[in-house]
């Protein structure tokens, strides 16, 4: 795991920032912070914007970049939110909130769907009583199995960072890397031709309007490939069994591939969406206001790409219907 440790200079430096931040912005989500975002992140200590830049600038390592030592104030934050929002989930736990843009903005631009929480452009990633077993970040009981975040769409994030609050039963985030999965040429050669169908999940009900078209798994270098995986949501082209066998052999692969990393409080996850798949081990939800709390952001290096899908412009928000 490529770790960066935060140390106590480093987080005088963060918290006195932060401070400033939250009496002029108030939401980290503020179009005026969106704006100015990236400048501000200058702020940050050096050596831990260094080591982003190189996450974000080599491809010599797994995709997976960890920043420890961030200190989350338990009683600040306050109870684990029972309910998500646009609202509830850019405005709760503000100060860290802010934090996670800022090392966002300086790798891309934040990036939300009309759809999920009304744009929300923060996430909040926690259990809700009516989602128990389904395969959201809402859900608990049943795993969340792996995948690449959106890997239907062609406007998907670049990278997604999780920022944990707290988890006081260690329930661990699985990540898996294309680097290390191991394909023959030949399995590797088909998941490279547009042999299978990406369908949406609950988040994204398009309706009749959406008709899928087959796409490959595997895209860019063909030595050292990027991926877009999403078994639950995903099946080969109709009647391809060369494809069926290939899609077994690479979820098989990842399935080997996989590990466990429990975040803790103040732990910053960033994870390349074209090289790494994550999910989620089950757990029972306590539903007392002390269960795992996560923030998720979504980054793109390209904001420009998806221009005709948002309302304008300035819009981080994609319109999928």
């Amino acid at each position: 795991m490529n770790l960066f440790q935060l140390d106590e200079q480093d987080n005088s430096r963060i918290n006195s920032l932060l401070a400033h931040l939250t009496v002029q912005y108030e939401s980290p989500c503020n179009p005026l912070f969106l704006q100015e975002a990236r400048v501000l992140s200058s702020r940050l200590p050096e050596p831990l914007m260094s080591r982003l830049n190189a996450f974000r600038y080599h491809e010599d390592h797994n995709g997976l970049l960890m920043l420890r030592g961030f200190e989350v104030d338990d009683r600040q934050i306050g109870p684990t939110p029972n309910a998500t929002g646009k609202e509830i989930d850019e405005q709760s736990a503000a100060r860290e909130g802010f934090l996670l843009m800022l090392l966002a903005s300086f790798l891309g631009d934040s990036l939300g769907w009309a759809n999920q929480r009304n744009g929300a452009l923060l996430n909040n990633v926690l259990p809700l009583k009516d989602h128990e077993s389904e395969q959201l970040s809402t859900g608990s009981v049943a795993d969340l199995s792996w995948h690449n975040e959106e890997a239907f769409h062609p406007f998907r994030a670049d990278y997604l960072a999780l920022m944990c609050l707290r988890n006081p039963d260690n329930i661990p985030t699985l990540v898996g890397s294309i680097q290390d999965v191991h394909i023959p040429v030949e399995i590797k050669e088909i998941l490279f031709e547009p042999r299978f169908i990406f369908h949406t999940d609950k988040n994204f009900d398009q309706g009749e309007t959406y008709v899928p078209v087959p796409e490959p798994v595997l895209f860019g270098d063909f030595k050292a490939p990027y991926v877009r995986l999403d078994p639950a949501f995903m099946s080969p082209a109709p009647g391809d069994e060369a494809a069926d066998r290939a899609l077994t052999y690479i979820i098989d692969a990842f399935d080997s591939a996989l590990r466990k990393v429990p975040l803790t409080s103040g732990d910053i996850l960033f994870m390349d969406n074209y090289r790494v798949v994550h999910g989620r081990k089950g757990f029972k939800p306590r539903f007392d206001g002390n269960d795992r709390w996560l923030k998720r952001v979504n980054i793109t290096l390209d904001l420009r790409k998806s221009r005709a899908v948002r309302p304008g412009q300035r819009s981080h928000v994609i319109i999928t219907d």
